[in-house]
């Protein structure tokens, strides 16, 4: 099964258009059958903030989550973390 790995969209500045592609890629993975993992740091309540519209968030969480087995997990992201550890050792 191909692997989509997809992060950081709808990011500050977005016009929506990140958020319709992004989409667009979901609504073809879904109508071929295709498994596709996301992250994000955005709740579902939230994606109405990402995409152009409440109805294509709406939409593309329905695809993702149909038959999806949905993880949510709390703390620090890797990222977040590796920059806590460089700042760290600045100021050492």
């Amino acid at each position: 099964m191909p692997l989509f790995p997809s992060q950081s969209f709808g990011g500050r500045g977005d016009d929506g258009s990140t958020g319709n592609l992004f989409f667009q890629v979901i609504s073809d993975r879904h109508d071929r059958g295709l498994g596709t993992i996301v992250t994000t740091n955005y709740a579902f309540g939230h994606w109405n903030q990402i995409f152009a519209s409440e109805s294509t968030a709406l939409v593309s969480v329905e695809r993702l989550t149909a038959d999806a087995e949905v993880f949510y997990l709390e703390g620090e992201s890797y990222p977040q973390h590796q920059r806590k550890l460089k700042n760290q050792s600045k100021r050492k």
